[in-house]
């Protein structure tokens, strides 16, 4: 078992806990019921006014294991990221189980941590009206949950600024912002989306950069941008495109990058069951590769033959 299981269980339970919070925001808004597993809680709708592109149903359930908390945890961890730093996260309303699983992350770890967040989600992400990222972020901050709400918030979509999000979509996230107080800020194109978050997040000295989902301003648009690998990067060789995304530009000053996107090629790298008992996550246990265990066993048995053919032969004793 990894000698950090605890603390890495501990996140999860966090994270699930945090989790309850938002199913219980969700009943009380009519979206949810008591009798719901928290995790299944966490989906949205297949679509609503203010979804952003079509998402996979199967990608939002594997992202609702709370067990991400301890899959962001050990990146941070492999990172060498020390309680108090700094961590830049950049979060879509696509994936708000997630954004849980790195928030108890970091709330577990003792980490400082900035955020900003885009409020327009894939479907089944946070796309219902009242019950939004920037509702779940509220609540988990009036709960004492998380220390810190996003510095701003976006509409996302094309440009990061609402582009394929129509009037009334738009309308409902204003309406999101203004009944938690939080600011919608409009980009007035994608660059100045990605240097919004690239000044905010440089200024506060970030040491790691957690990024969730595809926000456009995360990718940016040149022809490397899906091609950013899933997971930790502690070094990356980023590009030089002018179009680059928030990723390549914060790699290209030497950060390490977390980017989580890709859920079913995490689950497999990370070792998560579709049973989210802690005891079915591989995450709490070192991988042990099968020649690793096979080789000394081969050797001790080895020496145990040579040993054995060593002895001398004892002859029958003569009948009387």
């Amino acid at each position: 078992m990894r000698e950090n299981a605890l603390v890495l269980r501990s996140a999860s339970e966090r994270a699930e806990r945090m989790m309850l919070v938002v199913r219980d925001l969700k009943t009380k808004a009519g979206l949810a019921t008591k009798d719901l597993r928290a995790p299944e809680a966490m989906l949205g709708e297949e679509w609503s006014p203010f979804t952003t592109t079509l998402g996979s149903r199967e990608a939002k359930e594997l992202a609702a294991n709370p067990h991400y908390a301890a899959v962001v945890l050990q990146m941070m961890i492999d990172a060498e990221t020390r309680p108090g730093d700094t961590v830049a996260v950049n979060i879509s309303g696509s994936f708000p189980s997630l954004a849980i699983s790195t928030l108890a992350a970091l709330e577990e770890y003792g980490a400082e941590y900035l955020l900003v967040s885009s409020i327009g989600a894939s479907s089944f992400g946070a796309n219902q009206p009242m019950a939004t990222w920037a509702d779940m972020e509220e609540r988990l901050y009036r709960g004492g949950m998380i220390r810190h709400r996003s510095r701003f918030l976006t509409f996302g979509g094309d440009d990061d600024n609402g582009g394929g999000i129509d009037d009334e979509g738009k309308k409902m996230i204003r309406q999101a912002a203004m009944r938690n107080g939080m600011i919608v800020e409009v980009p007035g194109s994608l660059d100045d989306a990605i240097a919004l978050r690239e000044t905010l997040f440089v200024n506060a000295g970030a040491r790691l950069l957690i990024n969730i989902g595809g926000n456009h301003a995360a990718l940016g648009n040149c022809g490397h941008a899906e091609r950013f690998p899933n997971g930790l990067q502690l070094a990356y060789a980023a590009c030089a495109d002018e179009q680059r995304g928030l990723l390549q530009r914060m790699a290209g000053r030497g950060l390490p990058v977390v980017h989580l996107l890709n859920i079913r090629d995490l689950s497999a790298r990370y070792r998560l069951s579709a049973d989210t008992r802690w005891e079915s996550q591989g995450i709490y246990y070192e991988k042990r590769p099968v020649l690793a265990v096979l080789i000394p066993l081969l050797i001790i048995v080895a020496g145990t033959v040579g040993a054995v053919s060593r002895l001398p032969l004892k002859r029958s004793e003569p009948r009387a």
